[in-house]
C-alpha cells in the first residue's frame, strides 16, 4: 500500500483509538480494501488519451448542449480536454482549472455558432496613426 493512500487514516488514527474494537477493525479493513483497489486501478489501467466511446460523447453533449455546435473531431478534443482539466482539478483541489477549460470551449462553440471564423480575415494594408487620448 502506498503511504499517500493512508494519509487520511493517519490523520484520524488518534480518534479511532477511542472507538469500539469492532468498529475500529471494520474501518481499518475498509481503508485497507479501498487502498488496495486504488493501487490496482492505478497500476493496471492505462489512462486513455482519447475518448473512443460515442456513448460518452453523447452523455457529455447532453450535459453541455453547446458541444453540438462543434464538429465531431472538435467534440472529441473538447471532451478529452475537459476530462483532463477535471482530473487535474480534482487532483490538485483547484476547481478553476476545469471551470476555465469549460468556459473556453463554451465560448468557442458560441463563436462558431455566431458565424465567426467562416469569413476570411481582412488584414489592414497600412498602419493607421491614432492620436493619444
Amino acid at each position: 500500500m502506498g503511504s499517500f493512500m493512508l494519509a487520511p487514516y493517519r490523520q484520524i488514527e488518534p480518534q479511532c483509538r477511542r472507538w469500539p474494537a469492532s468498529l475500529r477493525s471494520r474501518f481499518t479493513s475498509a481503508v485497507a480494501e479501498s487502498s488496495v483497489k486504488q493501487t490496482k486501478s492505478i497500476t493496471t489501467s492505462a489512462p486513455s488519451s482519447t475518448i473512443r466511446s460515442p456513448k460518452m460523447l453523447a452523455r457529455m453533449s447532453d450535459r453541455f448542449p453547446w458541444m453540438l455546435a462543434l464538429n465531431p473531431a472538435d467534440q472529441n478534443v473538447c471532451a478529452n480536454e475537459i476530462l483532463a482539466a477535471a482530473r487535474a482539478s480534482f487532483a490538485t483541489n483547484q476547481p478553476h482549472l476545469a471551470i476555465a477549460e469549460l468556459t473556453s470551449w463554451r465560448e468557442t462553440a458560441t463563436a462558431i455558432t455566431a458565424g465567426l471564423g467562416k469569413e476570411p480575415v481582412k488584414w489592414l494594408e497600412s498602419a493607421e496613426a491614432v492620436e493619444r487620448p
